[in-house]
C-alpha cells in the first residue's frame, strides 16, 4: 500500500485494505516476487516476476508499506506450484490489466458497487470523459463491457 492517492482510490473501490497483491513464488529455487504491474514505480510493466531482494530495494525505495501474508495450512497444502509456475508462464508479459479494474463492480447489476457510489454515476461520467479521452474510457470501461457483452469496438453510447 502507498498512501499516494491512487491506493486510497482502489482500496475504495474495491472495499480492499491493500491497493495491491503480489505473490512469493520459487523459479529454479530462487524466490520471486510475482506481480501485475503498470511501471509506476517499476521500471518494468505487465504481469512479471522479480527476484525478492531487489522487489524489496524497490518497494522501500518507493515508500510502499508491505505486510507479508502467509498462506493458511489448508491453503498452502492445496498450493500446486508446478501449476502455478505453468500458469505464470503463460501470462507472462501480458498488460496490466486496467480491462478488468471495474469488472467487480458490474458482475452483479446493483451489488458490487462501492458504497456512496450511485451506479448510474460511472456510465454517465464515462461517457462524458470518452468525448475528451476515448482512450482512457477504453481502458478502464468500455473494452471491458464490450468483452461482457461479446461485442467489438463499441463506445459507451
Amino acid at each position: 500500500m502507498r498512501l499516494d492517492g491512487l491506493d486510497p482510490l482502489i482500496m475504495y473501490g474495491t472495499g480492499s485494505h491493500s491497493g495491491h497483491t503480489v505473490m512469493a513464488h520459487r523459479f529454479n529455487g530462487e524466490l520471486h516476487i510475482v506481480e501485475s504491474q503498470d511501471a509506476w514505480y517499476w521500471p518494468v510493466h505487465r504481469i512479471q516476476r522479480t527476484p525478492f531482494k531487489q522487489w524489496m530495494a524497490w518497494a522501500e525505495e518507493c515508500d510502499f508499506h508491505v505486510v507479508y501474508m502467509p498462506l493458511s495450512e489448508k491453503m498452502r497444502s492445496a498450493y500446486n506450484e508446478t501449476s502455478a509456475t505453468e500458469f505464470f508462464n503463460k501470462v507472462q508479459g501480458l498488460p496490466y490489466g486496467y480491462h478488468n479494474f471495474l469488472y467487480g463492480w458490474v458482475d452483479t447489476p446493483d451489488q458490487n458497487w462501492p458504497e456512496l457510489l450511485p451506479s448510474n454515476l460511472v456510465p454517465v461520467a464515462f461517457s462524458m470523459i470518452e468525448k475528451f479521452d476515448k482512450n482512457l474510457t477504453d481502458t478502464f470501461f468500455s473494452q471491458s463491457l464490450n468483452k461482457k457483452l461479446n461485442t467489438t469496438g463499441l463506445n459507451i453510447s
